[in-house]
């Protein structure tokens, strides 16, 4: 092969998988972006709950003791 044919520029599988990572970069800014423009909402729903699961054990029995 001559110096002119073997350049890196010239084979699409170079140009393939630049545009396959330019693409994934420019997906994760996107997705970035929209996260920062739509904020969560809170977890906490209720008193000592988020998501109804409680987040503080009940109180025992007084007549459970051993």
């Amino acid at each position: 092969m001559t110096a002119a044919r073997a350049r890196w520029y010239r084979a699409p599988v170079v140009w393939l998988g630049a545009s396959i990572l330019f693409l994934s970069l420019a997906g994760c800014i996107a997705l970035i972006l929209s996260a920062t423009r739509y904020p969560d909402q809170s977890l906490v729903q209720g008193r000592d709950a988020i998501l109804k699961v409680p987040t503080s054990r009940a109180p025992e029995p007084a007549g459970d003791e051993h």
